[in-house]
C-alpha cells in the first residue's frame, strides 16, 4: 500500500468520534444519516452526499429506496437517482453483482476514464449537472434483509477518489454494522454514553459471565480496580446485581444504537 493511502491516526479518530455522535442520535434515522453525511462530506472531501436503504432482493434496473436522502446534489440529479433510474449507469452491472456483500469502492475501480466518460449516462445525466465521480458503500443488514448504502460525489474538475477515501468510508460503514448485529455484546456496550474504556470492557465481559477474579486477569488489573469499575457501573445502571446491570445495559444498548429506519 502507498503511503499516501494508509490512514492516519488523525483520520481514524474522526471517523470514530463520528460513530459516537451517529450513536448519540441514533434514535432519529434521518437525522444521523444528516449529520454523517456532512461530516463524511468534510472527512471524504466530497462535495455531494447521499444515504440509503433498500430492502432486498430488488429490481437492480429500477431501484426502489426504504429511505433516501441527498445532500448537496443539482435538483435534477437528486430526481433522477431517488427515482432509481440507474439501469443505464455503467457502474451499476458492478455494483449490482456485490449486493449481499460489504463494500467501499470508487468509480475508476468499476469502470475506467474512457468507459465512463464517454458512456450516454454521464453526458446525457451526470454532465449537465456538472456531476463527476463517485464513491459508493454498502453493507448488509441481515436481520431486516436490508442493504445501508452511502454514496459520495464530487463536480467536474475536481480530484477523483482513491483508495484512502473508501478505506476510510468503509471503516465507519462497518462500524455501524457492527453495532446493527443482534449478536455482538461488545459492540452494544462500547456504544453507550458515559463510560469509560476500561468501564466498556469490564461490562462486556460480566455480560459474557467472566468472574471479577477473571476480569482482573484479562485486563491486567487488580481486584480492587476491578471492583471500582463494577462499582461505578452499578451506579450508573441503577442496579444491585450483576444480571440487573447486564439486562439494564443491553436494554440501554439497544435503544442508543442507530435506527436503520
Amino acid at each position: 500500500m502507498g503511503k499516501s493511502n494508509r490512514l492516519s491516526v488523525w483520520e481514524i479518530r474522526d471517523v470514530m468520534r463520528l460513530v459516537r455522535e451517529v450513536c448519540e442520535l441514533g434514535h432519529d434515522p434521518v437525522q444521523w444519516r444528516w449529520h454523517a453525511l456532512a461530516r463524511l462530506c468534510g472527512i471524504l472531501g466530497a462535495s455531494v452526499g447521499m444515504a440509503y436503504v433498500h430492502q432486498l432482493p430488488m429490481d437492480p434496473t429500477r431501484l426502489g429506496f426504504d429511505l433516501y436522502l441527498q445532500n448537496g446534489a443539482h435538483l435534477e440529479l437528486d430526481r433522477h437517482i431517488g427515482a432509481g433510474n440507474l439501469g443505464a449507469d455503467p457502474c451499476t452491472p458492478e455494483m449490482t453483482r456485490r449486493l449481499g456483500t460489504n463494500f467501499s469502492i470508487f468509480r475508476k475501480q468499476i469502470v475506467p476514464d474512457r468507459v465512463w466518460y464517454g458512456s450516454e449516462f454521464f453526458n446525457e445525466v451526470r454532465r449537465p449537472c456538472r456531476a463527476d465521480d463517485m464513491l459508493c458503500s454498502q453493507v448488509l443488514v441481515p436481520a431486516s434483509r436490508r442493504l445501508n448504502g452511502f454514496g459520495f460525489g464530487k463536480w467536474l474538475g475536481e480530484r477523483s477518489y482513491g483508495e484512502k477515501e473508501a478505506r476510510l468510508l468503509l471503516l465507519f460503514h462497518e462500524e455501524l454494522e457492527y453495532l446493527w448485529s443482534p449478536s455482538t455484546r461488545a459492540a452494544e456496550v462500547a456504544a453507550l454514553p458515559r463510560l469509560s474504556p476500561r468501564q466498556a470492557e469490564t461490562l462486556t465481559l460480566l455480560s459474557g459471565g467472566k468472574s471479577r477474579k477473571e476480569i482482573a486477569a484479562a485486563l491486567g488489573l487488580s481486584i480492587h480496580t476491578v471492583h471500582d469499575y463494577v462499582k461505578a457501573l452499578h451506579q450508573r445502571f441503577e442496579s444491585t446485581s450483576t444480571p440487573e446491570m447486564v439486562k439494564r445495559a443491553q436494554d440501554a444498548a439497544h435503544r442508543y444504537r442507530p435506527s436503520l429506519l
